[in-house]
């Protein structure tokens, strides 16, 4: 099984860029038992029961969904704009013919945007396409009326609610996805689908991450990449205090 992995150095707080083309993250499932202690995983800098995770998260995004961007731009100085721009251009989507993309906890459509732009002005790729999907809708509307203002938005986007209250919205190059990362419904992602599945500054929200390398390595063609833009610890004690601060007051949540 083929893989490979690029770190990327980035000012401050050094978000790392992972670039994996297959995951198997089958394991054997840990042995249940009713004296087992509660579940828990971290939400930032607390240690929350796993069940509650879901809910905070969504909480937390459903308050910040519409001045998400400008709160990202005022807390990093706009430099989250720089680590997205080098996260992508690094992926080079377009370079080998149109890609079928998937943007998980894409929200906004940051990442999505800068893919079609790339492949759309550096290799004349307008067929390249990217699904973005999140578990939180408020987020997924922003994204919506983000696109609206570009040219890939098409004549108009097609809505539709499905009967579990979800949305999706699609247009040729771009559709927006309500949908569970630890859980991608089947129907609709389909296995070995997808060329090139992108997560930035999403994964430490989820609740199992080994749940979303799990439904990543299903819905990924063969020798598709899977790329995660993400923080990692700084070793450096003198300045670990410091990265941990940033990290926790500075940094796009």
């Amino acid at each position: 099984m083929y893989s490979r992995a690029l770190r990327l150095s980035f000012p401050w707080a050094h978000p790392r860029n992972i670039l994996i083309r297959s995951v198997n993250t089958q394991g054997p499932s840990p042995a249940s038992s009713s004296d087992s202690p509660p579940r828990t995983t971290s939400f930032g800098f607390k240690t929350v029961p796993e069940e509650s995770k879901e809910s905070l998260v969504k909480n937390v995004f459903d308050s910040v969904a519409s001045s998400y961007d400008l709160m990202n731009d005022a807390t990093s100085f706009g430099v989250h704009r720089l680590w997205k721009d080098t996260f992508v251009s690094s992926l080079k989507p377009g370079r080998k013919g149109p890609m079928r993309c998937l943007d998980v906890a894409g929200g906004t459509g940051d990442i999505a945007l800068r893919i079609l732009d790339h492949a759309r002005e550096n290799y004349a790729d307008r067929e390249t396409s990217v699904e973005v999907v999140d578990i939180n809708g408020q987020m997924l509307k922003e994204g919506l009326r983000r696109f609206k203002k570009t040219m890939y938005h098409g004549s108009k986007f097609p809505f539709s609610t499905r009967s579990s209250g979800t949305y999706e919205y699609s247009a040729p190059q771009i559709s927006f996805h309500e949908a569970n990362a630890q859980a991608l419904p089947e129907s609709r992602f389909s296995n070995k689908t997808y060329d090139l599945y992108t997560i930035a500054f999403g994964i430490r929200n989820c609740t199992s991450i080994p749940a979303v390398l799990k439904e990543a390595h299903r819905v990924l063609k063969p020798g598709g990449t899977f790329a995660c833009l993400e923080f990692s610890r700084v070793n450096n004690p003198l300045l670990s205090s410091y990265a941990n601060f940033y990290f926790l007051h500075r940094t796009p949540h």
